[in-house]
């Protein structure tokens, strides 16, 4: 069917009488200045405009006998099943983000059999729309009885449920969401294996108590796997939830005190390390640490390897809590520096020193797990004096001076920040980026 000729062209013709009778040439005139018809569907979608998608859809400029336009969108549309499975696809994720269903039933009627694939699907369940997915679930060709007749089962599809699709609806969570969205997908059959451990990541992440009990419910997945993902984002009340109900390992802990520290949030980190102070299970007495579990010679509350054997707090010396210090004060964090500072134990003799030095090792062995290589866990050195200078922040600098230039076994004015090894003076990072307040101070 030729689309009809722009409104404009048609208007123009009327005034010259001379032509208003060639049809041919009003039609040719409107598909020289007709534009529209060029755009790519998914492009197309974004209008929500059923007319301009008929109008593209309709178009048969190219595809008349003698034309050579097999490059043409139009023809890729009637011919490529690849490109027509790409538009589909693209279109639906547009009509999605703007819950145009409207334009859903559109696409569906014109693309039958194609799938719904993961990124629809997530799109969908990102936008909170119940009326799309079940929408969805009416055209699952997996959702379907095995009674329905041949001739309908035209009108289903493949609709691939499971991936992440859980996971972005706990990420879109809630205290006003629709908490009957998780349960939902829950009873839907999966194309693809759901990934359960994200749905509860994204879950803590999200903060909500509320949603992680349900979550585990759903999963079976113990919400302190994510221990650490929920103390990088300062969540407290659902790290005091967690602690209430389960025992937690030193491998779900390692790592948190560090990137509470690192981000400058004073309430976690004060959670933490009081947390650790009145665990009756942790050992006071400063005893090795090697036999627990997790990622080594760390500290946990819970989760032993051998009984004889006890934690040590992460404020002992070698714990997680002295290399939390250089993350904070790097950062420019110093409330949060000193805080620990104050918690933190000291060596007092060489047989301290020793402890220390072993602990240190492990730790900073898991924390490299846990956090990567590029992690910001280190005791305090001439490079933490050197990474304060160097990003301006004076009352850090000054304060590392108070505090350990009495120090002998550290020395703060020298570290060293280049790949080759060349060693600096805090003064000259602060000079070369432009922190004159430093030099002064």
């Amino acid at each position: 069917m030729a689309t009809p000729p722009l409104l404009v062209v048609v208007l123009l013709f009327r005034s010259k009488s001379c032509l208003s009778s060639l049809s041919h040439v009003i039609q040719s005139v409107s598909n020289f200045l007709d534009s529209s018809v060029q755009l790519p569907l998914a492009r197309a979608s974004k209008f929500g405009s059923l007319a301009l998608l008929n109008r593209i859809w309709d178009c048969t400029l190219d595809l008349e006998a003698g034309s050579n336009a097999s490059w043409s969108i139009r023809s890729l549309l009637r011919s490529e099943r690849h490109y027509k499975q790409f538009q589909f696809t693209n279109s639906l994720v547009e009509a999605v983000k703007r819950r145009d269903l409207v334009i859903i039933r559109w696409l569906f009627d014109h693309f039958p059999k194609f799938w719904i694939v993961e990124a629809v699907v997530e799109e969908a369940v990102a936008t909170g729309d119940m009326a799309i997915l079940r929408y969805f679930q009416e055209n699952d060709i997996n959702a379907t009885s095995s009674d329905i007749p041949d001739e309908e089962l035209e009108r289903f599809r493949v609709v691939c449920w499971g991936g992440q699709d859980m996971a972005k609806a706990a990420e879109n969570f809630s205290e006003a969401g629709n908490r009957g969205e998780l349960l939902w997908l829950q009873s839907t059959e999966v194309q693809d294996l759901r990934d359960y451990d994200a749905v509860m990541r994204a879950a803590v992440i999200n903060g909500d108590v509320d949603l992680v009990e349900l979550v585990e419910r759903i999963t079976e997945i113990p919400s302190t796997r994510e221990f650490f993902t929920a103390a990088s984002h300062g969540h407290t009340e659902l790290l005091e939830w967690m602690t209430e109900r389960f025992v937690v390992s030193a491998g779900e802990i390692i790592g948190s005190l560090v990137r509470a520290a690192e981000k400058g949030d004073l309430d976690t980190v004060r959670w933490l390390i009081e947390r650790d102070w009145n665990d009756e299970d942790l050992d006071s007495s400063d005893s090795d640490s090697d036999d627990w579990d997790g990622f080594g010679g760390g500290y946990g509350w819970g989760g032993r390897r051998r009984e004889r054997t006890r934690p040590t707090h992460a404020t002992n010396v070698g714990g997680e809590a002295c290399l939390a210090i250089h993350a904070a004060a790097v950062n420019g964090h110093l409330e949060v520096a000193k805080y620990i500072r104050t918690r933190v134990d000291a060596p007092l003799n060489k047989e301290d020193e020793k402890k220390e030095d072993k602990r240190l090792g492990n730790n900073l062995k898991a924390l490299a797990i846990r956090l990567g290589e590029n992690h910001n866990a280190a005791k305090v050195s001439g490079d933490t004096m050197l990474l304060a200078a160097k990003r301006g922040h004076l009352d850090v600098v000054q304060w590392l001076v108070e505090e350990f230039s009495v120090d002998p076994s550290i020395d703060l004015f020298w570290g060293d920040e280049s790949e080759k090894g060349k060693m600096y003076t805090a003064m000259d990072l602060a000079a070369t980026n432009g922190h004159l307040e430093v030099l002064r101070g």
